[in-house]
């Protein structure tokens, strides 16, 4: 890796003409005597289940018991009728959930790994975002399989420690080995589609990180100026399949339309266009757009793109304050890991002609609005071109994901790749953004990161988180 990444900052230029999850871990999962308590004896129970989609939790009173149930968008969540209260202590000789009665002794621990004393502990099967919770541990990632356990026993007594703690990792599908603790990983919710790849079993060593998160190409859609067609057409272009950065005129009225946190919450990203689309003529009309985006939507912009493409961008005005900075300047593609040309982004201006990924390359492409919209969009597509582009490179394993994402896995890939050896440690640039990771795989051996195993997802890769700054392969 570069040892200095100054120049990611460096003035930067990027412009389109006038007018992109964090996820959580639950520690401990969920507690509570499964079903109805009577005379000792087991009836009903809970099931927890994982399901794309909301997380939410019903408790239900009968006879002194607890039952919980939790859903969680994609990720794995360890699903049982049995409890595994984290934390909490229930007294022996209350009844299981699901199928057998069991008497517990209480001051058993709950399950480690997968075992608990007193009965059997929840644990999951296949997990999404290649983490798998054992012990009521879970995070999420989008989409994924599920595991349903409806039988075993009520442990009791003890704490919940968890075999697994996937906190994020929001990679889709995929399995895990117990023992292991996934990175969260906000870059990384997409996954490849082929599974069942097995873990590399031959000596340690063999770093190689994967060229576009294990994708065939990378692209970014962008949009500009806060458009009201794009406002307006925000749910096709979501069920498309894509993230995408959305460069806001933060003074506009549009910028605050509630859609766009809908956005956010969908895994896009909101990047810098200034406060009023005025050239860069003042570092205030940038520092105020920031200054919008986090109090509006409570996140950092790392992306900027120079209205116009306004040379006056290229000066310190802008320079150190972004990842990005992108530009109109079309007819380029990056290579795997390539970062000198964050501070000038090669975009092209979208045409239908124009929409599919490269293979192999990153491609950026700069969109202002649709056809049939009121809003004025500089040159607009017509929509239906747009989806169908984006369904293509979904399914042609493009990384269809934000301009942020991929130069930071560009950062990463960068860095590791100068390093040799099992121990290996970089650096990264003072303006970067956290829960950012690489996709790696190795010959063999354990990868470790703050001396604790990171797990093997089965689509072919160890995630690896960039803010540890080290790992190791014994």
């Amino acid at each position: 890796m570069r040892q200095s990444f100054l120049f990611l900052f460096a003035p930067l230029i990027i412009a389109c003409s006038s007018n992109n999850e964090t996820l959580s871990s639950d520690t401990g999962g969920s507690s509570g005597g499964g079903g109805r308590s009577v005379s000792g004896s087991s009836e009903g129970g809970s099931i927890v289940q994982s399901s794309g989609g909301s997380v939410s939790s019903r408790s239900d009173s009968h006879g002194g018991g607890t039952s919980s149930s939790s859903s969680r968008v994609g990720g794995a969540i360890a699903s049982s009728n049995s409890s595994a209260s984290g934390g909490a202590n229930p007294t022996g000789g209350s009844s299981s959930t699901g199928g057998s009665s069991s008497t517990s002794t209480g001051g058993g621990s709950a399950p480690q790994g997968g075992s608990a004393s007193g009965g059997h502990g929840p644990m999951a099967g296949n997990t999404s975002g290649g983490s798998g919770p054992m012990g009521g541990n879970s995070s999420g990632g989008k989409g994924g399989t599920t595991s349903l356990d409806t039988g075993g026993s009520k442990t009791s007594g003890g704490a919940v420690s968890g075999g697994t703690t996937a906190s994020g990792g929001s990679a889709t599908g995929g399995t895990t080995s117990g023992g292991a603790v996934a990175n969260s990983c906000a870059n990384l919710s997409f996954a490849p589609s082929t599974t069942g790849k097995p873990k590399p079993t031959g000596a340690p060593g063999g770093l190689k990180v994967l060229d576009w998160a294990g994708f065939k190409s990378a692209i970014s859609y962008t949009f500009d100026d806060a458009n009201s067609s794009q406002i307006n057409n925000y749910k096709a272009m979501n069920d498309a399949g894509g993230h995408y950065t959305f460069y806001l005129i933060t003074s506009k009225p549009e910028a605050s339309n509630a859609v766009y946190k809908t956005a956010l919450k969908d895994g896009h990203e909101m990047g810098n266009h200034t406060s009023d689309h005025s050239n860069c003529n003042s570092a205030s009309t940038i520092d105020a757009a920031s200054t919008f985006i986090k109090s509006t939507f409570g996140v950092t912009a790392y992306a900027f793109a120079a209205p116009n493409g306004s040379t006056a961008c290229n000066k310190a005005s802008v320079s150190g304050k972004f990842l990005t900075n992108r530009s109109v300047a079309g007819g380029s593609t990056m290579n795997p890991g390539d970062i000198s040309a964050l501070s000038w982004l090669p975009a092209d201006i979208a045409s239908t002609s124009n929409l599919a990924p490269a293979n192999g390359k990153w491609r950026v492409i700069c969109i202002h609005g649709f056809t049939g919209g009121t809003d004025g969009a500089y040159q607009p597509i017509p929509l239906d071109s747009f989806t169908s582009a984006v369904k293509s490179a979904v399914s042609s394993e493009a990384w269809v994901e934000t301009v942020t994402n991929v130069a930071a896995y560009q950062v990463g890939q960068n860095a590791i790749s100068k390093a040799s050896g099992n121990n290996i440690t970089w650096t990264l640039p003072s303006v970067f953004p956290p829960n950012m990771c690489v996709r790696v795989t190795t010959t063999g051996g354990t990868v470790k990161q703050n001396g604790k195993e990171i797990p093997w997802d089965d689509h072919g890769y160890y995630e690896i988180a960039l803010d540890a700054k080290a790992l190791t392969i014994e």
